[in-house]
């Protein structure tokens, strides 16, 4: 019998750490996260809050989702950090 191909992981927002198994949440460009350095990178509401979690001095900004920004802020405060030495 023919077995359906495993389902692929949906293509993932660039706020997302290679190492962080988490799936997105929402539209990919719900939140924009800047980092001390100048860096940005657009990502989805989750992973906007695990990145500014992740990073020092980080902020975020609104992107296409009202409001995302504010809930990615709150959520950085009470979530862990990617874990990027796993």
């Amino acid at each position: 019998m023919d077995q359906a191909p495993a389902p692929q992981p949906a293509e993932r927002c660039t706020a997302a750490h290679i190492e962080d198994p988490t799936p997105c949440h929402g539209p990919h460009d719900a939140v924009t996260v800047l980092d001390g350095a100048g860096n940005v990178v657009t990502g989805c509401e989750h992973h906007g809050a695990r990145m500014l979690a992740s990073t020092d001095g980080a902020c975020i900004e609104p992107g296409s989702v009202v409001g995302a920004a504010s809930r990615a802020y709150a959520a950085s405060q009470t979530i862990r950090p990617a874990d990027t030495n796993a």
